[in-house]
């Protein structure tokens, strides 16, 4: 009789020599239709953004076990989105790869290019320093790119919040219209708000969106320019414009004043 496993191995030759552990087993891999054996009710979140497959595999180093796992997101800009829904707002971020924690008491996260790695301590004295180092291993071993997303670069820079950047893939604001949105929160005149842009996407460009935001939102004229509008409730105002062939927005605005200044500000374009 043929007994057929429910985890996969066709990825397990993805896994990186990390030459610093002790490798303790093999390289365990999953995929978009099994990916729930492994993590249960978390893997729709990963899905939404654009899973691909998972290895994984237990290593010890100097007293501590451990295991890594490597989530392929699929692209640069879905890796970051996971990476920055997950990972702890209080945690000190680190120069590692593209961005690096390391969250006490057992885990620390990491991103390079479109891998979004969680390392979970499970045996031995877990530290700040050991983390930073088991961290560093992991990914000098790793492949892709140490930058920001290219999309992330869309977004204003002045004022802005540091790592509060975001992408959603699907309903940013809970707005099923809004799909692929980088985003940041700004603090400009002692209110925060949030700026995003609409990644536009050779199915989807900018104009065909705004299209269909323009059946849908209400209209008001700033300038030259047309802006479309919606009151969300408990949310506030959020408002767009389409300018150089992209979909620029405010959000979490008090008022209509408020989005309109808010989108007419060139300052901090």
């Amino acid at each position: 009789m043929i007994i057929m496993l429910a985890v996969s191995f066709s990825y397990a030759a993805d896994f990186p020599e990390i030459k610093a552990f002790k490798a303790e087993g093999d390289v365990m891999s999953y995929e978009p239709e099994n990916l729930y054996e492994y993590i249960n009710g978390a893997a729709d979140a990963y899905l939404a953004y654009g899973f691909s497959h998972l290895v994984s595999r237990d290593f010890s180093c100097q007293g501590l076990r451990f295991t890594i796992d490597i989530y392929n997101m699929g692209s640069r800009i879905n890796a970051f989105g996971m990476f920055q829904t997950e990972r702890p707002r209080d945690a000190t971020g680190l120069d590692i790869g593209v961005k690096a924690v390391v969250s006490p008491p057992y885990q620390c996260l990491l991103l390079k290019g479109s891998n979004y790695v969680k390392i979970n301590i499970f045996e031995g004295e877990f530290t700040f320093e050991n983390g930073k180092k088991i961290l560093e291993a992991t990914a000098a071993a790793l492949k892709g790119s140490k930058d920001l997303p290219d999309e992330i670069k869309l977004l204003p820079q002045k004022f802005i919040i540091v790592n509060s950047e975001g992408y959603n893939r699907d309903a940013y604001l809970g707005l099923s219209i809004l799909q692929r949105c980088v985003y940041a929160k700004y603090k400009i005149k002692d209110k925060t708000v949030q700026y995003y842009v609409i990644v536009p996407t050779k199915n989807k460009p900018a104009q065909a969106t705004w299209k269909r935001l323009s059946d849908k939102w209400e209209k008001e004229t700033l300038g030259n320019k047309t802006i479309l509008f919606k009151k969300i409730p408990y949310k506030g105002f959020t408002g767009v414009v389409l300018t150089d062939g992209k979909i620029f927005g405010v959000a979490d605005c008090e008022d209509k004043k408020q989005m309109l200044e808010l989108l007419g500000n060139r300052v901090i374009r």
